[in-house]
């Protein structure tokens, strides 16, 4: 199992990994959206991260996108954004996230929120 993750800038990535040291899970982290939702159809999938720019990545689409591929309906989707604005918030809810944070992680509320997110 993993956790599979777009991410789009490099510079977010130890967070990342540090965040989700304790689930002794593989991290994958793709930079390109349409080899991210391949593997995403691939299975083995603990949980996805979409990690929201401005920039050229859709992040909401992209979650919207994963709700849609079967068998990724169960699966617990985290949008974290790099901007503190109410809007990405709210819309991702809507397009199907289950959590939602912003950078710079607060690594422990981000652990305990994604155990809760796996039942563990």
């Amino acid at each position: 199992m993993a956790f599979v993750i777009l991410n789009e800038v490099r510079e977010h990535d130890v967070a990342l990994h540090r965040s989700l040291d304790s689930f002794n899970e593989r991290c994958e982290i793709f930079r390109d959206e349409r080899e991210f939702l391949q593997r995403l159809g691939g299975g083995n999938v603990r949980a996805v991260i979409v990690v929201i720019y401005s920039e050229s990545l859709d992040g909401l689409l992209v979650i919207e996108k994963v709700r849609k591929i079967h068998g990724m309906e169960q699966i617990p989707v985290v949008a974290i954004s790099v901007i503190k604005h109410p809007l990405p918030f709210i819309d991702a809810y809507e397009r199907g996230a289950d959590e939602y944070f912003t950078f710079p992680l607060n690594e422990q509320e981000f652990a305990q929120k994604m155990r809760k997110a796996l039942k563990m």
